[in-house]
């Protein structure tokens, strides 16, 4: 568990870990040099649990990083990552450790996510596929996936991230700490196309929606988004991977890069104009650096979708005509 700043959240999250009905786990908690109190919440429950183990950066380097840090010091035969603000349901654990153990080709394990929002309402996850050739159960989650197809399905998230991994997962690919914000999630895609098997659990991830959140914050830290991208790019580059899997993760690539662009131009007005050249240039740095080759069987000869190769000027002209458009109709 990475921990910035969580305190008004740690104890609801520590003692679902704490009272989990699988109780042979070693509970690492990593302090991000938090400015509240959660340090001192997280040496007090060390001191009254033993498996609690807390280690404290004195520098914050972000969730990555600080996971990273975590996993070096974990020995289990699995490992999980849980957020400060979020929570397991008791016997979560307990029903993912069941699946490891009927199926031993199987090496990543995904939670049932319930969003729990501000005003206490919550929702189940809505898993939705490219293909229907999986077998499902009654809530929608697939019974069971090849490792290749869960990175498919897991490109646009029609499947989630939040799942427990057998630890050589994590100790051949640790998490990408390339950007402070979004390279995390490169982890997951990664997890799921090394794994031999893919499958669900009944077990309850509570995922707090958090609209003060990076995510939902409106500054350049969203274009990072593009970087985490291209850093996804680059390792799958670097260990070989098909060309089917390239252009399947370039057209990802490229939609990212629309979609920052979008959010730049909902938000410049809330900008200094130094963020909003900053935008601009890492948009089209992102843009300079598209394959168009990896683009030809996609979706691409449409208004506000193509590139303009070398032409950066009419490319953002094209943009700008898209989502003025886009704005009047009110799709935002």
């Amino acid at each position: 568990m990475a921990v910035y700043n969580a305190e008004e959240f740690l104890y609801k999250s520590l003692d679902a870990l704490i009272h989990q009905t699988f109780s042979d786990i070693q509970i690492i908690c990593i302090d991000d040099a938090s400015k509240d109190t959660s340090l001192q919440i997280l040496r007090e429950a060390s001191s009254k649990d033993a498996r609690i183990e807390v280690l404290h950066l004195t520098e914050n380097h972000g969730q990555a990083y600080a996971r990273n840090a975590g996993i070096a010091r974990a020995t289990g035969k699995y490992i999980c990552s849980v957020d400060a603000d979020d929570w397991l349901a008791k016997d979560a654990l307990e029903k993912a450790i069941k699946v490891f153990e009927a199926y031993p080709e199987t090496d990543s394990v995904l939670f049932n996510i319930q969003y729990i929002y501000p005003d206490c309402h919550q929702h189940s996850y809505a898993w939705h596929f490219t293909e229907n050739k999986y077998p499902t159960f009654q809530d929608g989650s697939f019974q069971v996936m090849s490792g290749y197809d869960a990175f498919i399905e897991s490109l646009d998230w029609g499947i989630h991230g939040w799942s427990i991994d057998k630890a050589e997962l994590f100790r051949q690919y640790p998490y990408d700490d390339t950007c402070r914000f979004y390279s995390d999630d490169n982890t997951s895609h990664i997890h799921y196309l090394y794994s031999r098997e893919v499958r669900c659990c009944s077990g309850i991830y509570y995922y707090r929606q958090n609209p003060q959140s990076t995510t939902h914050h409106v500054g350049i830290g969203r274009m990072d988004w593009m970087e985490a991208a291209n850093s996804m790019r680059r390792q799958l580059e670097t260990k070989g991977m098909k060309g089917d899997v390239l252009s399947l993760w370039e057209w990802e690539r490229w939609k990212i890069i629309i979609d920052c662009y979008w959010f730049y131009f909902l938000h410049r007005r809330d900008l200094s104009a130094r963020e909003r050249r900053s935008c601009k240039e890492k948009i089209k740095e992102a843009w300079e650096g598209v394959d168009l080759s990896r683009l030809k069987n996609q979706s691409i000869y449409k208004l506000g979708w193509y590139p303009f190769p070398h032409h950066w000027h009419l490319f953002s002209w094209s943009e700008e005509l898209y989502f003025r458009m886009r704005y009047l109709l009110g799709r935002r």
